[in-house]
């Protein structure tokens, strides 16, 4: 975490993964931050992610964006071919 004046951001890292039943995985991680600050409490979390598919998804990659707080969250991104590899991401 650091602080500057009123903000504070944390840095986040994650791994994920999404099984389907039957269908394959997705599996990667996202980095991102958390901010707030003393004037507006609510967090705002921006996340990075990507995610490799293995299965029926091989082949296939999902990069995207999840940016939101107290309310709704937005997501962006799109699944696009990648080759296998077991350097992925």
């Amino acid at each position: 975490m650091t602080q500057d004046g009123e903000r504070t951001i944390g840095y986040c890292m994650s791994t994920n993964v999404s099984n389907s039943d039957g269908a394959g995985s997705r599996e990667g991680g996202c980095t991102g931050t958390t901010t707030w600050t003393v004037t507006e409490p609510e967090h705002i979390h921006d996340f990075d992610c990507t995610m490799v598919g293995t299965g029926g998804y091989l082949g296939l990659r999902f990069r995207y964006n999840i940016r939101g707080g107290d309310g709704p969250w937005e997501m962006t991104g799109q699944i696009e071919s990648f080759p296998a590899s077991p350097s992925a991401p």
